[in-house]
């Protein structure tokens, strides 16, 4: 199941929003706040909350290949991605947050543009509460998708 909210409204550009799930992560609420991120750019933040647009809804472990896959690990200390082709294992990121970051444990998604140009790496802190779940996205860095061999 994806945490984060996030879309591509185009090939080069990726909204996400923080958002507040229960414990059958069921949104609540409005979602906010958005950012906007073009490729090699800074995250802008947009609006304070969203109520349209279609989220990226593939399995945050989805690939554009059906010979590779990725494997995502999370706890309260960090999180990482590897990617898994026929031949080799390639870390594509491992994220141990720092002390402004909260949460009290942390993931990562993937998210492919719509034209496979690029990936995107969502890091996530959920914050766990009585009922609910902030899930908030930190940072995500958008990359070329790597190769798959």
């Amino acid at each position: 199941m994806r945490l984060g909210w996030v879309t591509w409204s185009d090939v080069n550009e990726l909204i996400y929003c923080n958002r507040r799930v229960d414990d059958n992560a069921n949104q609540l609420g409005v979602l906010g706040p958005c950012y906007r991120l073009m490729a090699g750019e800074q995250p802008k933040k947009i609006v304070s909350w969203l109520n349209a647009g279609r989220t990226d809804e593939a399995a945050p472990t989805a690939t554009p290949w059906p010979r590779c896959s990725v494997e995502l690990r999370g706890d309260t200390q960090g999180a990482s991605a590897t990617m898994v082709t026929p031949t080799t294992r390639e870390l594509l990121e491992d994220w141990k947050p720092d002390a402004s970051v909260g949460g009290d444990v942390y993931t990562l998604e993937l998210s492919f543009s719509p034209e496979g140009k690029w990936m995107a790496l969502v890091h996530v802190a959920v914050h766990l509460g009585e009922g609910e779940r902030i899930v908030e996205i930190s940072r995500v860095d958008i990359r070329p998708l790597p190769a798959c061999r």
